[in-house]
């Protein structure tokens, strides 16, 4: 496929309509994701969202901390 190159102006709206990312997704890590914070990534961490100051975001841990945090087990 050709590279496509444009100039868009600021009164000029654009729509994405198809997106790729280069590799494959084996190449996709989970820490390259803009809402995910993998730094407490450890064995047995599991991904809470947790809001911080206005910012959401997946977080890794090993905790559950938040009086909000409810778990569902189902029925048995």
């Amino acid at each position: 496929m050709p590279n496509i190159k444009a100039t868009v102006t600021p009164s000029s709206r654009l729509l994405v309509t198809n997106y790729a990312v280069g590799g494959t997704a084996g190449s996709i890590q989970l820490n390259n994701l803009f809402d995910v914070d993998a730094t407490n990534l450890a064995n047995g961490a599991m991904l809470i969202y947790k809001e911080n100051q206005g910012v959401g975001k997946w977080t890794a841990t090993t905790e559950l901390d938040s009086e909000e945090t409810v778990l569902e087990g189902g029925t048995f």
